[in-house]
Parts: structure tokens; sequence; C-alpha cells
């Protein structure tokens, strides 16, 4: 999306899957030591910060490689259903 001039921005790597290291204090939904994917500003990094709400626990059977590629995609079938076509429950 970069590459086509859909997100603002000149630098690739918004995404990301690792291992959390630390967390915030008020952050119940995670913890150090659990597999993440997530959204991040030049997640390219090492070590990298991203919100919470931005992280996803990487289930057991999947790759690092393969959850890094799930949270652009989910976040953009998300705003096409709810934002854009305001999908609601019934």
């Amino acid at each position: 999306m970069v590459a086509m001039g859909q997100i603002p921005a000149s630098l690739f790597g918004f995404e990301a899957s690792g291992i959390i290291t630390r967390v915030a204090p008020d952050v119940k939904t995670l913890q150090p030591g659990q597999r993440v994917s997530c959204l991040a500003y030049e997640a390219r990094k090492t070590h990298i910060r991203s919100p919470a709400s931005f992280c996803q626990v990487i289930p057991e059977d999947s790759t690092f490689e393969e959850a890094a590629g799930l949270p652009l995609v989910h976040a953009t079938a998300y705003h096409a259903l709810v934002t854009v076509m305001r999908v609601k429950k019934g």
C-alpha cells in the first residue's frame, strides 16, 4: 500500500511478529513471552513499540512469517466492511 501511495509514508515495514518483552502496567490482555503479530510504524526494527490494540497473539500452529503478513490485511478488510460498507450485526 505504501508503494501504491495508499499509505502516506515513505518507509516500508508496518507489520511485524515477535515475542513480547515488556508491556505497560495498564495492559491486561498481553504479557511478556507471548508470540504476537502487530502493526507498528517502522516495524522492521529489532525492537518496536505498538499499542496493545494493534497486537494479536499468534496461534501455536502458525509461524512468525505467516503471522507477520496478516495485520494489514485484517485492518484493510475490517475498514472495508465496518467503515465503508457499514456492516452491522443482524
